[in-house]
Order: C-alpha cells, then sequence, then structure tokens
C-alpha cells in the first residue's frame, strides 16, 4: 500500500503474491510424480535436458501444474 497507494493496482499486485506459491508448489510436486521409468526412457533416448522438460518431464504432470495455475 505504501508503494502502490490503495487500488485496482495494489489489489493485482498482492493476489499475483499469494498465488505464486501455490503455483510452484504444485508445478514441483508434479514434476516430482513423474515415474522413474519414463525418466530413464527419456534418458536412454539421449534427449537433452530442455528435450527432457517438454517431452518426459511436462505431459505427465500436466495435471497438477493446471491445477496450480487454476
Amino acid at each position: 500500500m505504501i508503494f502502490l497507494k490503495v487500488g485496482p493496482t495494489a489489489g493485482a499486485v498482492a493476489t499475483i503474491i499469494y498465488a505464486i506459491p501455490p503455483m510452484i508448489l504444485m508445478t514441483t510436486l508434479g514434476l516430482q510424480k513423474v515415474p522413474l521409468e519414463v525418466v530413464e526412457a527419456g534418458k536412454m533416448s539421449g534427449c537433452t535436458k530442455s528435450q527432457m522438460l517438454r517431452h518426459v518431464y511436462i505431459p505427465p504432470a500436466r495435471t497438477e501444474i493446471l491445477i496450480g495455475v487454476n
């Protein structure tokens, strides 16, 4: 309130500050729940780090990530 006064901008900033931690928590939980067999198959296929994230980690963790975004 000191920097932005009272109004819609301060409300938006406060909402974002309070909404970010659950999003991060749900994303990390989803990424940790990816089965080890899937990760191992990605490593055996020779995926780079970005390919591992895009094609191996994110698809199985999509539901938890979307819950965090919601």
